[in-house]
């Protein structure tokens, strides 16, 4: 793999290791997150390792973040004798192992031994295991793992993550003039976070959608709705092509909604993320108080039920989406178009 031609990050290169136990290995570089899931966060400090883990995993077509909490887990509750090598099928877990680890990959992915116990990812795992596992497993409300990079002390992540519909980033808090985000932001802002997320979700969401790089597109918008009129012969505007991530969004919601997502789902996470940073700039900043409003706030501005964060009927009418309504409320009975 190459970066792409004109990419001055010049990453997702294909690299070949040259020291440590991996040396020769041939794969691809990992992210810088996907570097702290194979290396500190399994008790390991071997980059060349990180390379050949993080390749493994691909190969197998793992997300690496789910899968790289899930091997600190179980590797946490080896160290403290939770789990033990009879519950492993004779895997020694101990911290830093990397050998067992890139056993241990290949074995969840064809659900053989003890990795088939594990498919269900981190919170389905630890819920598995039960007792003190559940404390030490890194998951979001509705069981999707964070980034590999600490989101507590950056109050924006830590709820987008909770409010994506995606799986992953969805558009944090922000400062941003050209989706109507006119003033600055605070990392703590509880106050603003809920309310300029939507606008940002939009706006991210459609970088996604377009398959392009979020980092190269970052900033004014209207570049890129000129390159995809460019492409396609249209003439969208700004808003239209910003109705467009709203709709994807409702679409989104729906979908999570009829398949069981919940408010009070949406609002929980593990302890372990809950847990307040005990060091740094943001030492003692209560993460741990889920703040509802930031949720509540989020679904308001959506044009989503406050309480049940439904796409509220006239929003879906207004997004083409009227033939939606039924399903989220059962006994409407005004206008679906």
């Amino acid at each position: 793999m190459e970066p792409c031609w004109a990419c001055h990050w010049g990453h997702c290169s294909t690299v070949t290791v040259k020291e440590g136990k991996a040396k020769g290995y041939v794969g691809e570089e990992p992210e810088f997150e996907i570097v702290a899931m194979w290396t500190k966060n399994i008790g390991s400090d071997d980059i060349g390792e990180a390379v050949r883990l993080n390749d493994i995993g691909n190969k197998m077509g793992f997300d690496a973040k789910e899968l790289g909490y899930l091997v600190s887990m179980l590797m946490e509750c080896f160290s403290e004798g939770i789990l033990t090598l009879e519950d492993t099928g004779g895997l020694d877990l101990s911290w830093g192992n990397t050998e067992s680890v890139a056993k241990l990959i290949p074995e969840i992915a064809f659900k053989r031994g003890f990795g088939a116990k594990l498919v269900g990812g981190v919170k389905k795992t630890a819920e598995l295991i039960g007792g003190e596992a559940l404390n030490k497993a890194v998951y979001m409300g509705r069981g999707l793992a964070p980034h590999g990079v600490n989101g507590r002390p950056f109050w924006s992540l830590w709820y987008n993550l909770n409010l994506s519909d995606t799986g992953s980033f969805y558009g944090g808090a922000a400062m941003d003039p050209d989706i109507g985000n006119t003033e600055p932001i605070g990392l703590y802002d509880a106050d603003k976070i809920g309310k300029y997320m939507p606008n940002n979700a939009n706006k991210t969401i459609l970088y996604d959608t377009l398959g392009v790089c979020y980092f190269m597109v970052l900033g004014a918008t209207q570049p890129t709705i000129d390159a995809l009129n460019a492409a396609t012969g249209g003439d969208m505007t700004k808003d239209e092509y910003f109705e467009v991530g709203k709709r994807i969004r409702a679409i989104s919601r729906a979908y999570n909604i009829l398949n069981g997502l919940t408010p009070e789902i949406e609002m929980s996470v593990s302890p372990r993320y809950a847990r307040d940073p005990s060091e740094g700039a943001a030492a003692g900043k209560a993460i741990g108080v889920n703040r509802e409003n930031i949720y509540r706030d989020y679904y308001e501005v959506s044009g989503w039920d406050k309480e049940t964060s439904k796409p509220l009927s006239e929003t879906l009418r207004n997004l083409g989406l009227g033939y939606m309504i039924k399903d989220l409320w059962p006994d409407y009975a005004g206008e679906t178009k």
